[in-house]
């Protein structure tokens, strides 16, 4: 099996059709970059990450077929990240990412704290 056909069969499992699914990696295979060559290879030329790597891509390409030809798709949210199912209330966040989320903010208010002070002390 190739990334190529391992994709459309990801985009057929999460809600497009046939012809969607190939639009989606008509537009994925066209662009110029690193992945540009691979589509065709085998999936066991490269280590399994590589499926994980060419997914998101390809994840990407599919929001944007959504946002422009079915906004109201019902399978469009799971193309969205992790973090926008969890700002829209779809999934719920682990210990793991609450936490995280709360360090980011911890950091985010102290620095605000900092720059604050600082501007008092250039100003006084």
């Amino acid at each position: 099996m190739t990334f190529e056909q391992r994709m459309h069969q990801e985009l057929k499992t999460y809600g497009l059709n046939d012809k969607e699914s190939h639009l989606v990696m008509e537009e994925a295979m066209a662009e110029d970059n690193s992945l540009k060559g691979r589509w065709r290879e085998g999936l066991d030329a490269y280590p399994p990450i590589m499926v994980v790597v060419m997914w998101q891509y390809v994840k990407a390409h599919a929001l944007s077929y959504c946002d422009e030809h079915c906004p109201n798709a019902w399978f469009k949210p799971v193309f969205w990240s992790r973090a926008i199912q969890i700002a829209k209330g779809i999934v719920e966040p682990t210990a793991e990412e609450k936490a995280e989320a709360n360090r980011v903010v911890e950091t985010t208010i102290a620095h605000c704290v900092n720059v604050k002070q600082l501007k008092q002390q250039l100003n006084g």
